[in-house]
């Protein structure tokens, strides 16, 4: 009866050390392994994580994860914080009060922004949903967005720099702007922008599938160089596309001539001057 009793024992006291359990990191720490239920980093303390298993993971108050691999169900960050996210597999995640999030790498889908937050991605993959409110931002300067979609509120900014970026949905609310300055860029969808909200082209290969939507002051301006016309030497023929910023075509027989009638064509400046040298010149020989 004794010997029952203490294997009984025995196997509480191993169940008890197998139990999840909630960490707070205030000081720099590593996580390479374990099972927790809530883990907290907080008072600018940087943790790595290597390893583990980790349900809820808080960073707040200024502080750091390094996230190297392991998995983690949800992560919530706030006051801030700032996830660097190299590899692992991460659930769902939310920016709050100045948080980035910068993905190096890795596999990212699903993410929500509140409150000014950011979020880079220099390299890996991202699909899913961005849904982005208040002064929030979004950086492509690498890597790939796969089938996703764009729903920006009140004053968020997405600036496209570089990488490869399918959009399945866009749609740009309240003065939110969504800057293209390069990449490979396909709207595979339908861009809804309405409500004093703007889509700026300066450069990158662009491709529109299915046309856009604009409503309430919403503006969709391509910054250019030179026209490109259907015969170059002939200053007054068809114009069929705009040479961009960075030397990238932008062609018209993806819109139509009631789409293109609502686009505004801007030339560069040194474009500008060169044509108010050319009025000055008309004048003088006048």
């Amino acid at each position: 009866m004794k010997k029952i009793i203490l294997i009984i024992l025995v196997f509480l006291h191993i169940g008890s050390l197998c139990q999840a359990t909630s960490v707070t990191f205030t000081e720099d720490g590593t996580i390479d392994g374990g099972t927790y239920n809530d883990v907290t980093i907080m008072n600018t303390a940087t943790v790595g994580m290597t390893a583990g298993a980790v349900d809820r993971m808080y960073v707040q108050n200024l502080g750091t994860l390094n996230y190297y691999g392991g998995t983690i169900g949800q992560t919530e960050l706030w006051d801030s914080s700032t996830l660097n996210y190299y590899s692992g597999t991460i659930g769902q995640t939310e920016l709050r009060d100045s948080a980035i999030l910068n993905l190096e790498g890795a596999s990212f889908t699903g993410l929500k922004l509140f409150n000014s937050n950011m979020f880079n991605l220099n390299s890996g993959t991202f699909d899913g949903m961005f849904e982005m409110y208040e002064y929030s931002e979004i950086n492509v300067n690498g890597g790939q967005v796969v089938s996703a979609q764009l729903q920006s509120f009140n004053f968020g900014t997405t600036d496209l720099y570089a990488g490869d970026v399918t959009w399945d949905g866009v749609d740009l609310h309240q003065y939110s702007v969504n800057n293209i300055y390069g990449g490979d860029i396909t709207f595979n969808c339908y861009p809804w922008i309405d409500d004093n909200s703007k889509l700026n082209i300066y450069g990158g290969d662009i491709t529109f599938t299915q046309g856009f939507s604009l409503h309430d002051d919403a503006e969709i301006n391509v910054f250019y160089s030179s026209v490109i016309r259907h015969k170059p030497e002939d200053p007054y023929s068809l114009i069929i596309g705009y040479n961009l910023l960075d030397s990238s075509e932008f062609m018209l027989d993806q819109f139509t001539q009631s789409e293109i009638d609502q686009i505004n064509f801007v030339p560069e400046p040194t474009t500008l001057l060169l044509f108010g040298l050319g009025g000055l010149f008309l004048r003088k020989r006048s």
